[in-house]
């Protein structure tokens, strides 16, 4: 892949590369060797890689990330994980689909996609509906 540019649209890889130059800003910053430390999968205990995150985040990676890399890069960034794979979607797939996450607690989250062709106001109807639902969704647990 070429580099970044501004025409091509990389949603994975624009939200990885905005969350590595926002730490790198901030005081209280995570340094790329600490963000290294923290992106292993829960599931198989694999560890992400600085060239890995050096080149998703600049786009050059020609694959979708496996899932465990989707899982270690959610607990090393704090997105959820469907949100990666949307993302990931977008990206690699050129699947285009609008969808809001919800936050249902402190670390689980509600994915819902909002049909294409909607009207404003509409959309607005199932933006209402997915937080009702997450509500209730927090009430019961």
């Amino acid at each position: 892949m070429p580099p970044h540019s501004d025409d091509v649209r990389r949603p994975f890889s624009d939200h990885l590369r905005d969350y590595i130059e926002e730490q790198e800003k901030s005081p209280t910053g995570v340094s790329l060797r600490m963000l290294i430390e923290k992106c292993v999968d829960p599931e198989t205990g694999q560890s992400l890689n600085r060239t890995w995150l050096t080149e998703a985040s600049a786009g050059r990676t020609k694959k979708i990330p496996e899932p465990w890399r989707l899982r270690a890069l959610s607990r090393g960034i704090g997105t959820p994980v469907a949100v990666l794979q949307r993302l990931a979607a977008e990206q690699w797939a050129n699947v285009q689909a609008d969808a809001l996450h919800v936050p249902v607690g402190e670390e689980d989250w509600v994915l819902v996609p909002i049909p294409a062709g909607l009207s404003e106001v509409e959309k607005q109807k199932v933006v209402r509906w997915a937080q009702r639902y997450a509500e209730d969704l927090t009430e019961e647990g």
